[in-house]
């Protein structure tokens, strides 16, 4: 194993800390850790090994009538083992969902696609600037993929996580609901509340927690939200 040479972590009367900026995944720190406490989580697997993993719960995917979700961090930065999973699900009578953001290869999208039986689709925001300001990235390549989503026939459940003074305002919402109306009419729409369960993991890593101070929407705005939805002919649900 290729150890570190920069010191990423040290010790002092509080305790360990791991500079994440040093820090190169090598693992070196894992090995000689003598408590185990500090681990690696998750594990490189192929497309057969994950299949022998999904295969064993294969009676109650068909007495259920569930299947398999493959979701993220992103699904379509590995289009092609997604495709090559589904399609092992397909031939074994398992059913597929896609859970995504949108952003990734549009081609890797179209071939996931023939294999998926429903699709999970993230939207944040129609203001291409304040997606970007928050995401990292434009909306564009979300809005052009949704498109052939909706083209391509496969069921399609738009999800939008609604946070407080990002997304969640009458004319934000409106906006979502009149542009999904032109492109994906017949999607049913799950509204998922802000929450903070992730600030743990945020101090595991030894990151900030930029939204902290944000609250869970309240049950009014959420309402008013959901009657928004409805008024242009959607299904929605508040998702709990």
């Amino acid at each position: 194993m290729e150890v570190c040479e920069l010191k990423a972590i040290s010790v002092d009367e509080s305790g360990i800390y791991i500079d994440r900026e040093l820090c190169t995944d090598c693992g070196a720190c894992v090995e000689v850790c003598p408590s185990t406490a500090l681990q690696f989580q998750g594990e490189a697997m192929s497309v057969d090994e994950v299949f022998r993993v999904i295969k064993k719960d294969i009676h109650y995917y068909r007495n259920s009538g569930g299947g398999v979700t493959v979701s993220g961090g992103e699904a379509l930065m590995q289009p092609e083992f997604v495709e090559a999973l589904f399609a092992m699900c397909h031939e074994a009578g398992i059913g597929t969902c896609l859970d995504t953001s949108g952003y990734g290869n549009t081609l890797g999208l179209e071939k996931i696609l023939q294999h998926t039986d429903l699709v999970y689709y993230d939207v944040k925001h129609l203001d291409p600037a304040v997606h970007a300001k928050y995401t990292g990235q434009s909306n564009a390549l979300i809005l052009h993929n949704l498109e052939l989503v909706v083209n391509s026939g496969t069921p399609v459940v738009i999800r939008i996580p609604f946070i407080p003074g990002i997304n969640d305002s009458d004319d934000d919402v409106a906006a979502i609901a009149g542009k999904m109306s032109e492109i994906a009419r017949t999607a049913q729409i799950h509204l998922l509340p802000y929450h903070r369960y992730g600030m743990g993991k945020y101090k595991t890593l030894d990151r900030d927690y930029e939204m902290g101070d944000t609250e869970r929407p309240s049950d009014e705005s959420l309402n008013r939200a959901q009657n928004i939805f409805e008024s242009y002919g959607f299904d929605c649900e508040i998702r709990k």
